[in-house]
């Protein structure tokens, strides 16, 4: 199954690469969720989780899980407008609205935003671009992918959701039988992690290096002397949303394997 979301960075492409490097575990743990293609793609577990520090995203899939019929209904009579785009856009983080409507809002952002991308300037606020004509392609000439949207519902209804700091996500969940899938931000020109612009890999090299489980770890290829400690295997990926206006093209990556 796929996202039901467009999301920078997500793994639609590497799917058919990834899957079959997964060990047989237990508890699987996405501390970088974003659109989350590759939970989507694989089987379930006995316990899964995802998180994300971006509490919109958090917050969206926790509304579809525990809230789809209201979800859904909100979208009646919804008409598709730049000024209710604008609208919603300034206001989908506005914690004062209902998790119903700030759901409602981020998603009406992010299937109306151009390519689909969510982005966020350095005080934290959506500044994504309308994007005018509607995909129908996707959509079979609906505005909204509402089977999508059930399906997800049911596949993430025992799921845990987290909103919390991926250091703290590892220190709750790692055991010996537990899977970690990490995608943290890449390096790129205009990519934010929680709308700064920097990440710190040092400290996500030394988390790697302690955890009990088994992990996979998706990173631009210029880190592969960094984590050379581990397994790297090599992947070349085509990206239509990215991080420049040069982004529709092939990119090299390294999956990073700790068995």
């Amino acid at each position: 199954m796929k996202s039901p979301i467009k999301w920078m960075g997500g793994k639609s492409n590497s799917i058919k690469k990834i899957l079959p490097l997964m060990p047989e575990h237990k508890t699987y743990v996405e501390p970088f969720f974003g659109g989350g293609w590759i939970y989507f793609a694989k089987e379930p577990c006995k316990i899964e989780v995802i998180n994300d520090i971006n509490s919109d995203l958090v917050n969206f899939f926790e509304v579809l899980r525990t809230q789809y019929d209201d979800f859904i209904h909100r979208f009646e009579y919804v008409i598709k407008s730049k000024e209710l785009f604008l609208e919603y856009r300034n206001t989908m983080s506005d914690k004062s609205l209902s998790n119903l409507e700030r759901a409602f809002r981020f998603y009406y952002v992010n299937q109306n935003a151009f390519g689909g991308l969510i982005r966020y300037n350095q005080k934290g606020n959506c500044n994504s671009p309308f994007g005018g004509n509607p995909d129908y392609k996707h959509t079979n000439g609906n505005m909204w992918d509402f089977n999508k949207l059930e399906i997800v519902h049911e596949r993430i209804k025992k799921t845990f959701i987290e909103n919390d700091t991926y250091e703290n996500i590892i220190k709750k969940y790692d055991r010996d039988y537990t899977l970690f899938y990490f995608d943290p931000p890449y390096v790129c020109k205009d990519g934010k992690y929680n709308g700064k612009n920097d990440f710190d890999y040092d400290n996500l090299l030394e988390q790697c290096k302690n955890i009990k489980g088994k992990f996979i770890l998706t990173l631009n290829s210029e880190f592969e002397e960094m984590f050379n400690e581990f397994n790297v295997i090599h992947n070349e990926v085509h990206y239509s949303i990215g991080c420049t206006t040069e982004s529709s093209k092939e990119y090299k990556e390294i999956i990073v394997l700790n068995y």
